[in-house]
């Protein structure tokens, strides 16, 4: 869930973070009601959780997103919080992979995918390579060329 929500601030609807300076290892959600009357954002680090709502009491509108309204306070109290009392990596528990895989693809990346992101797997689950940006040269053989040119290059 952590990885998840950890995507959400690196290229989701909470990826604004990072341009308003919070820094570290943090995840998080954004929220907006129906009718754009509440907007929330609650984020986390290893350490800390912190939930912003903003509204008003009599329930009209806001007509702002939890991205527009909740998450720049969240993200000023936490830059002040990492500054204080830093912002400590997740811990990764037993039995998770972290493995590199072609988005395109859902397989794990080999050399030739032309991208590659990373993704959480219970151990034991992770994909098969893929096998679709191979341009005609097999891993080995690509290993043995970058050896050879190496070696020629002593």
């Amino acid at each position: 869930m952590t990885s998840l929500l950890a995507g959400v601030v690196t290229s989701g609807t909470g990826a604004s973070a990072r341009s308003l300076g919070v820094t570290g290892d943090v995840a998080g959600k954004t929220g907006t009601t129906n009718d754009a009357r509440d907007a929330w954002f609650v984020g986390y680090s290893s350490g800390l959780l912190a939930l912003v709502w903003v509204g008003f009491d009599d329930n009209s509108a806001i007509g702002l997103s939890g991205a527009q309204a909740a998450l720049p306070i969240w993200a000023e109290f936490m830059r002040q919080v990492a500054n204080a009392y830093g912002t400590p990596s997740f811990v990764v528990p037993a039995g998770i992979t972290l493995a590199q895989i072609d988005p395109t693809t859902g397989k794990l990346a080999t050399r030739s995918c032309p991208t590659v992101a990373p993704e959480t797997f219970l151990t034991g689950t992770e994909p098969s390579p893929c096998t679709e940006h191979h341009n005609g040269i097999s891993d080995q053989m690509a290993d043995w060329w970058r050896r050879f040119r190496g070696w020629l290059g002593r």
